[in-house]
Parts: C-alpha cells; sequence; structure tokens
C-alpha cells in the first residue's frame, strides 16, 4: 500500500474500500507490455502536471476526457496540467467497460471525492511549507495560497513534503465538495485529451496491435447465424498456398456464440484470405435454416394475442375496468426492422499465449468479462491472462460481445500460437448481435369526449439480456417473472394517464436465431417511436395541439414525480425540454404546403437514471413519390450538470442523425435463418448528403450528470413521423419508413 509523497509523485487511489494518498508501488501491464507504478486514479509529479488514469475504454465519446475533468475540478489545477492515461484492467477502479451511457454517471461522485481529497491533503502540506494554519489556506489553480498571499505550487510540494492520508468509504463520502458556482472546468468545453493521437496516429485501436510470432485469421462462417455444426473441412487445395497455416473449427466453444464456425490460419492476413476462398466447409445447418421475416412474424401475432404469454411489469389505475367503462378505443400496431452496428473498425481480436500468460489486443466495451472468458477458454488462472486498453473504432453495442475475442482464443488454443482475427465487412454483419425486429401493440380507451381513460402497450421482441440467463433479469410486477428491461425501457413513460398497463414477451425465436443485441439507444429508439406516435394520434382524435396535450399530461404528479435524485421532477424536466425545443424551432410557424414539424419527447437509459429529451423535425414529404426530406432537426436534452457542453452537443448531433438514419434508411432482412445483407451496398444507413440541419440545444437541469450518448436517437423517428402525419395525413407505424411505406400508407 502507498506509505509516503515521492519524487516520483503524489498519488490518490482506492484499494479494499479506502481512498489513499500516498506513492504508488504496484505495476500494472499496460498497452506495450511494459509496466508503469500508477497511481488508482491521478497522479502529480514534481513539475505540477496532473495525469489522470482513465477508468473506461474510449470508443468515440471521448471518456477520458470528460472524467479528467471531474477530478481536475476538484483538485483545483489548471486544465493545461492535465494529462490522460489509458490504463488496463485494475480492481481499484472498479470496471473499464462501457455501456448505456452510464461512465460519467457512476464515476462522478467516487471521482468528485478523489479529486477533493488530493485538494485537502495537498493544502494540508502546503501549509506546513509555508509555516500556516491549513485552515488559512485554499488551492487555486494548481497552487496552495496562504491568506498573506504567499503560496506554494502543487510541484513544489510533491517535491519538498511528506504525507501519508487514508480515507474509509464514510470519510470520503463526507468529503466537502466545491459549490457548483465555483465549477472553473467542469462547465467548459475543453478540447478532448485524446484527440491528437487519433490525429497523428498514436492512438492504439485493436486492430494495430501484434504479438511476436501471431498469425492471422479468417473466419469460415455457416448459412445460418446460430444452430449449425460444422461437419467436415477440405483444405487441400490451400495446403498449396505459401504461409497456409490450417483450419481449426470452433465448436469446442461451449456456448453457442461461435457454433460451427471455423478459423482458416495464415502468416499473414492476405495469406488467409486467399486460403479461406479455397477451403471447403460442410454444415448441418441446424433447425433455424427455415426461418425467415415472415416467421418471426407470424410468432410475434401468436405471441401478441396470448394473453397468458409475456410479462406484465406495470398495471396502474385499473385498466380492465377503465375499457369496461368506456365504448371508444383506438389500436395501433407498430413495428421495427433489425438494424445491425456495423462500426468504422471492423471486428478483430488478438489473443494468445505469451511465455507463461495469455495476452488480449482488442477493443471491446467488456474487458473484464473478456479476461474471465479468455482464462476458462485457455485453461489457466485469471491472473495469468491480461488485456491491453485499446481504442475502440466505435461500439454502440456491438463491442459489448465477445465473439471476436473467443474465437480468437479458441483458434489461438488449438493453433498454440497466437492468433489476430479480423473480421471482414461480410463476416461482421453475419455475426452481428443485431437489434431484434419488433412488433408492438397499443390500445387506447377513450370516453365519449374523446378524452384518454386507459392504455395499454404489448412489445414483442427479442431480449438480448437473457442470452446469459434469466437469473439477473428484473422481476414483473408478480416479484417472479423475469423479463429485460433493456428490450422495454421506454415504454413506461412520464405521463400521468388514469390507468396503463405494459406487458412485455420474449420472441423465442428472434432469441435462438437471430440472436438479438443492444444496439444504441437499445429499446427506447422503438418504444419511444410508438408511444410518442400514438400520443400524436390522440392529440389528433381530440383536435388538439400535440405540445399542448402532451404538457397537459406532463404535470408531474405521483410516480411522474421521480423516485430518486437523478429522476426527480421527471415529467416536469421532460416538459422544459420539450418547451425549449419547440420554442427553438419555432413551433406554429407558417410552412409550405407538403411541408410540416413533427414533435417527439421523452427519456433515455430507464426510468431510474434518464435524461430528458425532445426533438422537433422539419420535414417535407412528396407522397406521390414516396420521399421523406427532412430539413431540420431541433433538439432540446436535459442530462444534469453539463461536464463538457460541446462534447455533449457532439454526442447528441451523433445520436439525432443515427436516429434519422434508423427511421427512413436502415433495415435488414431475414432469409434461411441469417441476417441476408451482407455490406454497405445492400444496407444503406444515412449518407452524408442527406444530413440536415440539425439544432441541439442544452437545457440546465441541474443535479448529477446524466447520460448523453444514446438518448437523443429515441425522440428522431416519431418526430418524423408526426411530421409526415401533419403534411400529409398519412400515419406511417412501421421503421424504418421507406419510400415504399409512404406510398403504401397513400393507398
Amino acid at each position: 500500500m502507498p506509505e509516503a509523497v515521492t519524487r516520483r509523485g503524489f498519488l490518490v487511489g482506492i484499494a479494499a474500500g479506502a481512498v489513499v494518498i500516498g506513492s504508488g508501488a504496484r505495476t500494472v501491464w499496460g498497452e506495450d507490455g511494459g509496466t508503469f507504478a500508477p497511481t488508482v486514479w491521478f497522479e502529480i509529479d514534481a513539475d505540477g502536471i496532473v495525469t489522470v488514469n482513465a477508468p473506461k475504454v474510449e470508443l468515440g465519446q471521448h471518456i477520458g476526457t470528460a472524467l479528467a475533468q471531474v477530478i481536475a475540478d476538484e483538485l483545483e489545477t489548471p486544465w493545461e496540467t492535465v494529462r490522460l492515461r489509458y490504463v488496463a484492467p485494475d480492481p481499484r477502479l472498479i470496471s473499464l467497460g462501457v455501456g448505456g451511457s452510464s461512465s460519467v454517471t457512476n464515476r462522478f461522485e467516487i471521482l468528485s471525492h478523489a479529486g477533493a481529497a488530493g485538494r485537502i491533503e495537498l493544502v494540508k502540506a502546503g501549509a506546513s511549507l509555508l509555516g500556516v494554519e491549513p485552515a488559512t489556506c485554499k488551492a487555486e489553480t494548481g497552487r496552495v495560497v496562504a491568506a498573506d498571499g504567499t503560496s506554494v505550487s502543487y510541484g513544489e510540494i510533491v517535491r519538498r513534503a511528506h504525507v501519508t492520508a487514508t480515507y474509509d468509504k464514510a470519510a470520503l463520502a463526507a468529503l466537502p465538495l466545491k459549490p457548483r458556482a465555483e465549477h472553473r472546468i467542469i462547465g467548459r468545453s475543453v478540447p478532448a485529451l485524446d484527440i491528437p493521437g487519433k490525429v497523428t496516429g498514436e492512438a492504439r485501436y485493436g486492430i494495430d496491435a501484434a504479438l511476436p510470432g501471431m498469425v492471422y485469421g479468417k473466419l469460415l462462417l455457416p448459412p445460418v447465424r446460430r444452430g449449425a455444426r460444422l461437419t467436415a473441412i477440405d483444405d487441400s487445395a490451400a495446403l498449396r498456398l505459401p504461409g497456409y497455416v490450417r483450419t481449426v473449427g470452433l465448436d469446442a466453444d461451449p456456448s453457442a456464440d461461435t457454433g460451427g464456425w471455423a478459423a482458416v490460419l495464415a502468416e499473414t492476413y492476405p495469406g488467409a484470405l486467399a486460403a479461406a476462398s479455397v477451403v471447403k466447409a460442410s454444415w448441418d445447418n441446424g433447425p433455424h435454416a427455415a426461418f425467415d421475416d415472415a416467421a418471426l412474424a407470424a410468432e410475434a401475432m401468436r405471441l401478441a394475442g396470448d394473453r397468458a404469454s409475456g410479462v406484465l411489469i406495470l398495471d396502474e389505475g385499473g385498466v380492465d375496468q377503465a375499457f369496461a367503462e368506456t365504448g371508444r378505443r383506438l389500436r395501433a400496431q407498430y413495428t421495427s426492422s433489425i438494424a445491425v452496428h456495423a462500426p468504422l473498425e471492423p471486428m478483430n481480436a488478438l489473443v494468445g499465449p505469451v511465455g507463461d500468460a495469455w495476452e488480449i489486443h482488442s477493443g471491446t466495451q467488456s474487458p473484464e468479462d473478456a479476461v474471465a472468458l479468455v482464462a476458462k477458454l485457455a485453461g489457466v488462472p485469471a491472473d495469468k491472462v491480461r488485456i491491453g486498453n485499446c481504442f475502440l473504432g466505435g461500439g454502440f453495442g456491438r463491442r459489448s460481445d465477445l465473439d471476436p475475442i473467443r474465437a480468437a482464443a479458441l483458434a489461438a488454443k488449438a493453433a498454440g500460437r497466437p492468433v489476430k482475427l479480423i473480421y471482414t465487412r461480410e463476416d461482421d454483419f453475419r455475426t452481428d448481435t443485431c437489434r431484434s425486429p419488433t412488433w408492438q401493440f397499443l390500445e387506447a380507451a377513450l370516453d365519449d369526449n374523446g378524452r384518454l381513460r386507459g392504455l395499454t402497450h404489448d412489445i414483442v421482441a427479442g431480449w438480448p439480456g437473457a442470452r446469459g440467463g434469466t437469473d439477473d433479469l428484473a422481476k414483473g410486477i408478480d416479484g417472479r417473472s423475469p423479463f429485460d428491461d433493456s428490450a422495454s425501457d421506454g415504454a413506461d413513460f412520464w405521463y400521468t394517464v388514469p390507468a396503463h398497463r405494459i406487458r412485455t414477451i420474449e420472441h423465442g425465436l428472434v432469441q435462438a436465431a437471430l440472436p438479438p443485441g443492444w444496439l444504441r439507444s437499445v429499446s427506447e429508439a422503438y418504444t419511444c417511436f410508438a408511444v410518442e406516435s400514438f400520443i400524436d394520434e390522440l392529440a389528433l382524435l381530440q383536435h388538439a395541439d400535440p405540445v399542448a396535450f402532451r404538457l397537459a399530461m406532463l404535470d408531474g404528479a405521483g410516480r411522474q414525480a421521480g423516485d430518486n435524485p437523478r429522476n426527480r421532477d421527471g415529467a416536469k424536466r421532460i416538459a422544459a425540454v420539450l418547451q425549449k425545443a419547440v420554442e427553438t424551432a419555432g413551433w406554429g410557424r407558417d410552412l409550405p404546403r407538403g411541408r410540416a414539424l413533427g414533435v417527439a419527447c421523452g427519456y433515455g437509459l430507464g426510468r431510474s437514471r434518464p435524461s430528458w429529451i425532445a426533438c422537433v423535425a422539419e420535414v417535407a414529404v412528396d407522397a406521390s413519390a414516396g420521399s421523406i426530406d427532412v430539413r431540420r432537426l431541433t433538439v432540446a436534452a436535459d442530462v444534469g450538470t453539463a461536464i463538457n457542453p460541446r462534447n455533449l452537443e457532439a454526442q447528441f448531433e451523433g445520436a439525432a442523425l443515427w436516429g434519422l438514419s434508423l427511421a427512413l434508411h436502415e433495415q435488414a432482412g431475414f432469409r434461411g435463418g441469417a441476417v441476408e445483407q451482407a455490406n454497405f451496398d445492400s444496407y444503406t444507413p444515412l449518407r452524408q448528403s442527406q444530413v440536415p440541419e440539425v439544432e441541439i440545444v442544452l437545457v440546465s437541469g441541474g443535479g448529477p450528470p446524466l447520460g448523453a450518448g444514446e438518448p437523443g436517437v429515441t425522440v428522431v423517428a416519431p418526430a418524423i413521423a408526426n411530421a409526415v402525419a401533419a403534411a400529409t395525413g398519412l400515419r406511417l407505424r412501421d421503421l424504418p419508413m421507406t419510400p415504399e411505406r409512404v406510398k403504401a400508407a397513400r393507398g
């Protein structure tokens, strides 16, 4: 354990539940295979340079910069002195994994207190050097300043002082934090610290890694996504190619993730591609080869019609009575297609034995899980598996799955050498854990005046969270039945309605044959589409302005007031972003024929830690041609305390454009037990020429920082659909809203 400040650095660390201030002696394996002496959260050297150990992986969200801002602000050090170091997993850093836009939210408190602990101990040490009482000193921009104006720099304190201090959890939590008004770095749009390395090529991605003695691998995949069994390999033609090593089947995998896969190994990647083109593999395609879109849809309709299926996750206000007492109904069905991740950096992994240990080099959203997996597959203790912290060339949920690491580890075990496996784009599409297709059924009970009395919402979808079993899933209102909340988040809206029921239903065929995965914004992208489109339909029935109709139900009554510091005043905060979005977009202004504004609002990331979001879409529609031209997206968001406003705006811009892409373009078909599309020639996301004007407005709601990477996706599709309805009277209920679907709605 650390004992004293030395010339190597002033450290703040966490181990065994305590924050420790002193010098670190423990070494941790680094990206280059060497060692470094880390602090746990940060260190200060004799020149006053603060190096922050980024406790997360970087996949384009500049997470290290935001976390460094939190520490630097509480530490009271100038931003110009801050450096960033992405480190390998260490139990004292908790988890490096990312997902669900949770990194800043979940690390804000502990990093704030770590910075505060450093500031307090620096003030004590600085006061001792100045010969005054700590109470008469303050920390200010990298210096400890006494009441008489004399001061000493952090660097000098590191050079001269000798300090030992330990905080337990209670003492740490009791440390005073700076008032929000005194934040100097939190709330500033500082440049991201990782950008220079990405521009110069210094940044290291998984695909850049190399190890001595490694071979390259190219996958051979069966015709179906899941359920196949490899029956034969004929590599006689490949044996004549220079550099060819061997072809190994991956059926030793105890899971179904790589069932039926094989890896062709060669000394070079071009050699592996060439060999794979002539190796002949045979498969038993298993039970899923007959599944297609029609089979999935038929099963969804059957499940929805079976009232005994699924899990009730909300049932309040007497829904059955509300429907029995009212005669008017509004029913609607909404669907969304399969969507793929397709991150820019192809999926890849380099795994294998190095000396008496195993190494993993791969951009992954789940590094600790990767270590545990390779240890299991290789049959070695977990402390004999080490992983570098590589940058990720896009993740969006795809890199939370470990299939390339699993496949590379199995191949390396068979070959006895490290294997670098690189997916082609076709491999990526065929192995993707896609966003599930969905079917949603909403019904409203209306009184004689058209007012809403009750609402039911049934959701049929694959459950990505259930792929590892159901033990860790949420429980339904009966307290027993497991369900995957990541397949239904967003349905439990913040509107006050008299009676509300939600049923979520696992689609077993999707689960078995696709399988489903988490894609940016996960369920909220399709549940918000259904809810916010349906709300607009209800407003139309009452001849009400869609904004006024929503605001009337966002009254914050009862449970809609929130139940924890992250979601407190929930409905009111949605109302605030809604009002800001429509004000900014000029709601109610006159537009030419065929053009209109549409609105949607809601939240992302679940009710317990939501971010609040609203969107106004301005569209021009040519119904005869089936074209929807999105001219402008205005997005207002409340993410609590904004750490880096410009980076938040960039996150919301990217999310809005992804939402636009999913709304109008992205769809994959399912035929013969596999996704039909294999590359961007047949799967067409948003193109640069189709990007509209996007305006992001941040609404300062205060409180803890909330997630930003995903929520902006959610409200774009319903805002566009509502704008199309306003412009043409056509109601589009299927995603994506393609020209063919516009024409079909026209009749």
